[in-house]
Order: structure tokens, then C-alpha cells, then sequence
């Protein structure tokens, strides 16, 4: 059976959002969540950093049930990527995104996955704004063009691929937990100095014996990454990593052990571990070799780094390497690090398995918005 052809213009409405004003406290710290491109990762939205109180949408602020798809239309990011997603409970959300209010032809979540399937053609159409931002026109983006299949095919085909999602939002929550068990320890062992034969360690100026206050550049300096524009990148199997975490894969690696990556540009002073040989790319610091553990991973995590640039958000290394921390004598880092081992060996598992879902939820996408795949 062939699919009617439709135009997005005859299923569905864009409603715009919008920012409360800052100068009213009591628009703000509410329940609501407030979501902007900085919320939009994954396909799923629980929640945002920022929020506003139910006055600020009695006086205006927009607001989107459960189960609206929210889509970024206006930003740098749709230079590069495509940010669409659901709500699962009632958010309001800015300026720069639009909610999707499906008619009653078109399934909220069968439109999802639509959007993602065309995300190449999207950016593609994506034209400049403003200061440089990239754009998506309302006007044109309604215009596109949609196979429509019966609303209960719509139905079998959300369902099948909300299934690789569901499983996918199961893993990232696993995966939240164990990081937060690892962290927990270390606070246990080096924050509140509970660990093991800590009775027969002698404390000396406030530290265990052994222990020292010293800068991270004396123990673990940063070395820079190098530049790997994507149009460059071969295909192979060594992640590349820039300071969003994994950004692409080439068939080289920079960084010949595994290491411990921190952001440089952009996502500034954020933290990943790469547990094989990777390539930094050159928005990032990096620490390779024995220093790369688990401690020094969890040190890094909790240590102020700061922007030192309003234009771009930046790290400045000279400014890291004055943070002074405390290590511990090796035989305690080496203790920790074989208790954590375990557990971040599961973590990156099941990180795997989440890439694994990922690559065949996106390779049955095309076939069953196409109706090459019947359902």
C-alpha cells in the first residue's frame, strides 16, 4: 500500500516559546522545568537547570504538556546537529524552540522519529541568522513533505523504536547509579578519609601521613589535543573526543593509552574517561598514562575549573594547573582504584551496549518511516 504524501503544514502547529522576565524573582526556582538547547540531549526531556514558578505562566511563559515534542530552531548547535525530543512531564521552554503540536492524523511520537530521520535534510535547510546563528525558517519547515502511513501503523512503528529508547533511557539510568556509587566512595576515602587501615595511618598537619597538598600540573599536567576536522576523520573504530564527550571516530589514534579527557572550548572543565587508545581533538585537554586512574578521574570531577573567556567559554591551562588538591601515597590510589575498577568496567559496558542500540535503532529508522519495511 502506497503512503499518502502530506505536508507538515496540514498536521501539525508550531507554538513559540519564550523567557520569562529575570527581573521578576518570583518568575523563577519554580517546579516547572525550563528548557533550552543546553537541556536538549538525547530524545528524551525529564527535566532542565533552569525553572520557573506556575505565576510565570499565568503571566505568559509557555507551556507544554507531557509528551509535546520540543525542536530547536534557532542556534549554533543546528550547525551541526539536529536537537528534537520529548517531553515526559508539563515544561515551558525558550525562545529558540518550538513546540510541535501534532493534529489528529499524525502520532506526537511517530513525528519524532520522523524529525530524526530527516535530520540531514533539516540542517541542510538550516540558513543564517543573526550574529552568525544558524536557523530554521517556520515557513519553510512547515512545507516539507511527510509519507503519512494509517495512524496504526504510526503507532507500531513509535513503538517499535521507542523500545531501542526505552531500553537506552533503562542503560543511561544504570549507568547514573554506578557513577554515583564510585563517586560516593571516593568521597568516602578522600573527602571524609574513611579508608581502609586509615586506624593505623598517622595524621600529619590535618593529612595521612604520606599524603601531600600539591598543584595538578606536578602530578598530572595537560597536554593539548590536536586539530581533526570531521571532513577529515577516516572511518575506523578509535573514538575521537571533543568536550561534549565522543564526537565522531577515526582510524588513528592520537593518545596511544587510555586516558582522561577534560574540555577545553565550549563545554568548559567537563570530565570523560577513555577506557581504549583515543584522539583529542583540539577543544580538550588530556591526561594519558599511569596518572589517568580512576582517582585522578573522580579529583577532576569535583575541582573548580572556571571560564576564563566571555567571548567562547574557555579553560585556561595555566589557570588549571594552579589548583592545588590533595594526593594520596600511591598503595591508597592503587587500593581505590582496583575497589572502582568493577564498576567503571560496567559502566563502560554498558556504554557500549547503549552505542550498539543506538546504531540499530537508526539503521531500522529510514526503512520504516519509508514504509520499506513493513509493519
Amino acid at each position: 500500500m502506497t503512503w499518502p504524501t502530506k505536508t507538515l503544514a496540514e498536521l501539525v502547529k508550531l507554538r513559540s516559546g519564550g523567557t520569562p522576565s529575570k527581573a521578576n524573582p518570583n518568575f523563577w526556582g519554580g517546579d516547572i522545568p525550563w528548557i533550552s538547547a543546553k537541556d536538549m540531549h538525547g530524545i528524551r526531556y525529564h527535566g532542565a537547570e533552569d525553572s520557573i514558578t506556575r505565576e510565570a505562566v499565568q503571566a505568559g511563559a509557555p507551556l507544554a504538556r507531557a509528551g509535546t515534542i520540543l525542536f530547536l530552531v534557532r542556534g549554533m548547535r543546528l550547525a551541526k546537529e539536529i536537537a528534537v525530543g520529548e517531553t515526559t512531564c508539563d515544561a515551558s521552554f525558550n525562545q529558540d524552540v518550538k513546540a510541535i503540536e501534532c493534529g489528529p492524523n499524525i502520532v506526537p511520537r511517530f513525528m519524532l522519529y520522523w524529525l530524526l530521520c530527516q535530520s540531514g535534510e533539516l540542517l541542510a535547510s538550516a540558513d543564517e541568522a543573526a550574529h552568525g546563528t544558524k536557523r530554521i525558517q517556520t515557513a519553510q519547515f512547515l512545507e516539507s513533505t511527510i509519507l503519512l502511513p494509517p495512524l496504526s501503523s504510526q503507532e507500531r512503528i513509535a513503538d517499535i523504536l521507542s523500545a531501542y529508547d526505552d531500553l537506552i533511557e533503562n542503560n543511561k539510568r544504570r549507568m547514573a547509579l554506578l557513577e554515583e556509587s564510585v563517586h560516593l566512595l571516593y568521597r568516602e576515602w578522600f573527602v571524609h578519609l574513611r579508608f581502609p587501615g586509615r586506624e593505623h595511618v598517622r595524621v600529619v598537619d590535618g593529612l595521612p601521613d604520606g599524603w601531600r597538598r600539591i598543584r595538578l600540573d606536578e602530578h598530572a599536567p595537560f597536554k593539548y589535543g590536536k586539530s581533526l576536522p570531521s571532513e577529515l576523520r577516516r572511518p575506523g573504530a578509535v573514538p575521537v573526543f571533543g568536550s561534549s564527550g565522543i564526537v565522531g571516530n577515526h582510524d588513528e589514534a592520537g593518545v596511544l593509552t587510555p586516558g582522561l579527557i577534560v574540555g577545553r572550548k565550549g563545554n568548559v572543565g567537563s570530565v570523560f574517561r577513555a577506557p581504549t587508545p583515543f584522539f583529542a581533538i583540539d577543544t580538550v585537554y588530556y591526561i594519558d598514562g599511569p596518572v589517568a586512574d580512576e582517582f585522578m578521574f573522580q579529583t577532576l570531577r569535583s575541582m573548580p575549573f572556571q571560564n576564563s573567556d566571555a567571548a567562547v567559554p574557555g579553560l585556561s591551562r595555566t589557570a588549571a594547573h594552579s589548583i592545588e588538591f590533595v594526593l594520596p601515597e600511591s598503595a591508597t590510589r592503587r587500593n581505590f582504584d582496583d575497589f572502582a575498577r568493577p564498576t567503571v568496567d560496567l559502566i563502560h559496558v554498558i556504554d557500549r551496549g547503549n552505542t550498539a542500540l543506538t546504531a540499530a535503532r537508526d539503521a531500522l529508522l529510514p526503512k520504516l518511516m519509508s514504509g520499506a519495511l513493513p509493519v
